[in-house]
């Protein structure tokens, strides 16, 4: 049997460097890295206030066409089914908790399969409104065009 050959098909097996340059190109399909400078999104988590507060008055300084949406995971309980979803923006990083109404467009799968590999994927055109009051505030979904996995 010759060097790089396979014992099966007689096909060359490729060379090592072939193969790492393969499973690179495949790897840098992944979202940007995602670097945090805030230390409110580092001390509090999605759902406290003072995040919520800070993600707001952060996304308001910056032009949300550079918004990137990835999502993350579903949390559910009792009363509300809600999405964590990584934004990014030039030198924003933080997660949005979005809650999940009477409007699943565009999610519908993503939540039939409870999340369940979709992690990482990309939310493009995603759609949210804002509910505050006095007391809270609430990041409500509305839409997404498409999910790129």
């Amino acid at each position: 049997m010759r060097p790089h050959q396979s014992l099966k098909s007689g096909n060359p097996i490729p060379p090592l460097p072939i193969f790492i340059g393969i499973i690179l190109s495949l790897a840098g399909c992944d979202r940007p890295e995602c670097r945090n400078g805030n230390a409110l999104f580092e001390k509090y988590s999605p759902s406290a206030e003072e995040y919520k507060d800070e993600l707001i008055r952060q996304m308001a300084i910056r032009d949300s066409n550079r918004f990137k949406f990835w999502f993350d995971s579903i949390y559910e309980n009792d009363t509300s089914r809600d999405i964590l979803v990584t934004i990014q923006s030039d030198s924003l990083c933080a997660q949005i908790q979005l809650s999940v109404r009477s409007s699943k467009k565009g999610i519908e799968q993503l939540l039939l399969n409870n999340g369940l590999g979709y992690r990482g994927a990309e939310l493009k055109g995603l759609k949210f409104r804002t509910e505050k009051d006095s007391v809270s505030t609430e990041f409500i979904f509305q839409e997404i065009s498409r999910i790129v996995d």
